[in-house]
């Protein structure tokens, strides 16, 4: 499945003594509890029709695609409707394209992490 790069990533950087030290990671079932981890939020997810790893900070350029029952929502709905409910104040979210190579994405990644 391609949204486990993410959680591979993440394992990859838990290990990682430099970023590790800097960073905390939550890895989350679902997207019910994204305000419990504070108004500004930082998060690493599976991006689809991006071409390298790419820092998003405005929520509002995520395509919304159509919602036909509650299973749909997805995380750019949810991301919206916080922060219009004001439970957010601010959202970063490192994009990985979907079926990226792991080192490559690994890498790019690092130094994404490193700009925020």
């Amino acid at each position: 499945m391609e949204d486990s790069l993410a959680l591979k990533l993440m394992e990859r950087l838990q290990n990682d003594g430099e970023i590790a030290g800097k960073f905390g990671f939550i890895e989350l079932d679902s997207m019910d509890s994204l305000e419990e981890h504070g108004n500004k939020l930082l998060i690493l997810d599976v991006v689809k029709g991006i071409e390298k790893v790419e820092i998003i900070t405005d929520i509002d350029s995520i395509k919304r695609h159509e919602m036909l029952s509650m299973h749909d929502f997805d995380l750019g709905f949810n991301l919206k409707l916080l922060k219009k409910l004001g439970k957010i104040s601010s959202v970063k979210i490192i994009g990985v394209p979907a079926n990226y190579n792991i080192e490559t994405a690994l890498a790019e990644v690092k130094e994404k992490l490193a700009e925020v």
